[in-house]
């Protein structure tokens, strides 16, 4: 194979083996040099004598050589930018076509890159760390490392590689840095004897490497970079190390009587048999809320459906159909009913007979049904029956015929109550001010309620009740004043003073006179009546 040989001389710092390279860097490398022949990689050429591997960095670029030696697999370039294959870049400029789309730098560049245009050979740098060259990396055992420590874990000086002739390793670069020439151990490592050829590890710190570089979250969840390891925070929706995995929202069968569960990101769908509506399909149809059933007919609401029941006479599916005979309410219902106080539940129907089946109303005369009065179908419903719910009730039944009233006289046997006498409970006097408003109160008791009157000063006096209000204090006005409570079992009484006390300066005979002195309020007056 002919192969066009640069001879290059390498940069300040690297060892010049052989010029049978294609490009400047993997000649000129000093580390991974094979035997004679052996080893050859894409982008080396096959020349007399030894030349490197291209075995590199995988996660991130050597700033020593600008990332000509990176072998990882990033592929985007910054800017969002996919990267091309190289392989379908034919560009006169860079014989580089190696068949993936991975960054690379094969023409010394500033740091790897890959084209983003096929024709135009635009380009764009990736986004790839610089590889500490004071530590090594783990997935490579510091085979790619080219740092300058050059003492061991003991302090020991390391001995130029040239120097030690071993069977081991085919490494001779003159130099007296740590390296792991072929991964030969696990860590860089140098000869300290070179005779016994013994060797020690270098004090070279494993490097914390940005272990997201790779994009290994997917499903834009997002990657958080540890030492040595990686943690990812996934988008709702998504579990598993990586975000893989899908989390199955239908897992759990959330769709009931049947439905059909359709997974979607974070959430899912429920595909609803007939007659099923809502989020799991949990909510069934009223098929009755369109009002299908005609002429008065009760709808019931069935699994996908529903059923009419029709008036007596009427017919059809919807009760469309209207009977032919037509007979008006007639009421059957009794006139008198007799229930006694404290019944906790009463009932008094109404039946009607008709065609169609009347609609039966019931009402109280001249007014509404009580708080504890209700209509239940053709039932009037009394709960705790009172004395006050007794009188006249009408049953009203209609139908598209005419029209039936009838009333039921409802009558209250009250509870037998021990009658108690009366007991008047009052204040022996009361002053007021002169000329203001005095109320009288007797606190009475006893069942039956008893009736209340009053006299003033042994006469009858024109007031019932068990508060009396004088409006105008006055000497006409005060004196004694006697409450009379009486029911069947007996009568009671109690008697009242009123007095007034002058407080102030007031007007008397109507604004006509005026008194000028005001009496001390803790000073009263009796005064009788004239």
């Amino acid at each position: 194979m002919s192969v066009q040989v640069l001879i290059n001389t390498c940069p300040s710092g690297y060892v010049q083996s052989y010029s049978h390279c294609s490009f400047l860097e993997l000649c000129c490398y000093p580390d991974h040099y094979t035997s004679p022949g052996t080893g050859t990689e894409t982008g080396a050429a096959t020349g007399t004598g030894s030349h490197q591997t291209r075995s590199g960095d995988k996660y991130c670029y050597s700033r020593h050589n600008n990332g000509s030696t990176y072998s990882g697999t990033v592929n985007n370039a910054k800017g969002s930018h996919t990267c091309l294959n190289w392989k379908t870049v034919n560009s006169p400029y860079i014989p580089f076509h190696e068949n993936h789309n991975f960054c690379r730098n094969p023409n010394g560049f500033a740091k790897p890159w890959c084209y983003t245009h096929s024709t135009t050979y635009d380009f764009h740098y990736c986004d790839i760390p610089v590889c500490d060259i004071d530590c090594y990396n783990s997935n490579s055992s510091g085979s790619t490392y080219i740092g300058m420590k050059n003492t061991t874990m003991s302090g020991q000086t390391c001995l130029n590689w040239k120097s030690v002739d071993s069977p081991f390793v085919s490494f001779h670069e003159n130099l007296n840095f740590c390296r792991n020439p072929n991964s030969f151990l696990m860590k860089p490592w140098c000869y300290t004897d070179a005779n016994r050829y013994r060797f020690e590890f270098c004090n070279v710190p494993l490097c914390d490497l940005n272990e997201c570089a790779s994009n290994p979250c997917h499903n834009n969840g997002t990657c958080h970079d540890s030492a040595n390891s990686y943690t990812c925070s996934c988008k709702a929706g998504y579990t598993g190390i990586n975000c893989e995995t899908n989390i199955d929202r239908c897992a759990s069968d959330p769709c009931l009587y049947g439905g059909v569960c359709h997974d979607k990101v974070n959430s899912y769908t429920c595909v609803c048999p007939s007659g099923f509506t809502g989020v799991n399909c949990e909510n069934e149809l009223d098929e009755c809320l369109s009002s299908p059933c005609q002429n008065k007919g009760t709808c019931i609401n069935k699994f996908n459906g529903y059923q009419c029941l029709c008036r007596k006479g009427d017919s059809g599916p919807n009760c469309q159909l209207r009977s032919e005979v037509s007979v008006s309410p007639i009421i059957i219902i009794p006139t008198d009913k007799t229930l006694k106080e404290g019944t906790p539940l009463a009932e008094i129907s109404c039946f009607a007979e008709g065609i169609p089946t009347p609609d039966i109303k019931w009402r109280a005369v001249n007014a509404n049904l009580h708080g504890n009065t209700k209509q239940i179908a053709h039932y009037l419903i009394i709960q705790n029956v009172t004395v006050a719910d007794g009188g006249y009730y009408m049953c009203i039944a209609t139908n598209r015929v005419g029209t039936d009233i009838k009333a039921v006289h409802i009558h209250v046997i009250a509870k037998h109550t021990l009658h108690v006498a009366p007991v008047v409970m009052a204040p022996s006097e009361v002053t007021v001010f002169y000329y203001t408003e005095a109320k009288l109160v007797c606190n009475v008791t006893g069942y039956p309620t008893p009736a209340v009157k009053w006299l003033y000063n042994h006469e009858d006096y024109n007031a019932t009740g068990d508060t009396l209000v004088i409006s105008t204090v006055t000497n006409a006005t005060i004196g004694l004043y006697t409450c009379i409570a009486t029911n069947d079992a007996g009568a009671s009484q109690a008697n009242i003073i009123l007095k007034f006390t002058y407080g102030k300066k007031v007007c008397i005979n109507k604004g006509k006179s005026h008194m000028n002195k005001v009496i001390s309020p803790n000073k009263s007056m009796n005064a009788t009546r004239t």
